[in-house]
C-alpha cells in the first residue's frame, strides 16, 4: 500500500496516486501530519465494501428484531388485529 503525504502539491500526488490506483489496482493512502486522512481504492474494493457495509447493516437490523421479538409484551400485527377485531 503506498503512504503520500498531502502537501501543497496535492494535485500532482493526486494524479500519482490515480495512476497507481489505475495501472496497478494498488490502494493509496494520502497523509496529512503523518496521520491518514484518505484513501485512494480500486473500485473494486469500493463495490466489495459497500456490499459488506449493507450485509453488516442488515445483520445489525436482524439482530435488533430478534431482540424486540423477545420483549415481553410484544404483541405481532396479527394478534393485534385479531385483539382488536379487524
Amino acid at each position: 500500500m503506498t503512504q503520500i503525504t498531502a502537501t501543497a502539491d496535492v494535485l500532482q500526488e493526486l494524479a500519482t496516486g490515480l495512476k497507481k490506483v489505475k495501472n496497478k489496482g494498488e490502494r493509496v493512502i494520502f497523509e496529512e501530519d503523518g496521520h491518514p486522512v484518505a484513501a485512494l481504492i480500486p473500485m473494486e474494493d469500493l463495490e466489495l465494501l459497500e456490499r459488506l457495509i449493507r450485509e453488516e447493516e442488515d445483520r445489525i437490523d436482524n439482530q435488533k428484531v430478534d431482540e424486540a421479538l423477545k420483549e415481553p409484551g410484544f404483541v405481532t400485527l396479527e394478534e393485534l388485529r385479531a385483539k382488536l377485531g379487524i
